[in-house]
């Protein structure tokens, strides 16, 4: 049943209205996020990759965002994420929710940056706490792979080192540097 919803969200989509903005500003209770007309287009390109796109995303919920190829799903996730500024509009955040650094997010392709895999996890803290790192590693089912690299967490990972971890392996230290 779930298999015969989910395609006929996927042929028949469905539009909800946009958010009362005034409403979720002035309910501080809420735990939300909210996107006002946004709008991005890339330097040196007319056609708007958003447009006037408003949406209220309410915490404990799960959105799916999917659509053709160069319909803006990623530049979207990167405008909520605070990665890039929309050329007009704005995202807030209430309740809990402070802002995007309180949101996760787990590409489908990793690129870890080049470093160990406990500054990895770590990332941006330094110094980092070593019982923070294996915790995450355990927490992400690692601490085997980890253990098994002659290194351990201190192997060298990113660019063309990564291969000493699969892809999905590169994707749940992502997973724990959220944990850490």
């Amino acid at each position: 049943a779930a298999i015969e919803r989910i395609c006929q969200s996927l042929t028949e989509p469905q539009h909800f209205p946009s958010p009362n903005y005034r409403e979720f500003v002035e309910n501080k209770d809420s735990d939300a996020i909210c996107c006002h007309n946004l709008s991005f287009a890339y330097p040196g390109r007319r056609e708007k990759v958003l447009q006037n796109l408003s949406y209220q995303f309410k915490q404990g919920h799960f959105y799916c965002i999917w659509g053709p190829s160069g319909a803006g799903k990623t530049t979207f996730l990167k405008t909520l994420l605070g990665i890039q500024a929309p050329n007009q509009g704005q995202v807030k955040f209430s309740g809990s929710i402070a802002g995007p650094h309180r949101i996760g997010y787990i590409p489908q392709q990793v690129e870890l940056f080049p470093g160990t895999i406990s500054e990895n996890i770590s990332y941006p803290e330094e110094p980092h706490d070593s019982q923070k790192i294996d915790a995450s590693i355990e927490q992400v089912g690692l601490t085997s792979v980890v253990k098994n690299l002659t290194l351990g967490r201190d192997t060298l990972v990113g660019a063309e080192k990564n291969r000493a971890l699969s892809g999905g392996q590169a994707q749940r230290i992502l997973l724990a540097r959220l944990f850490y």
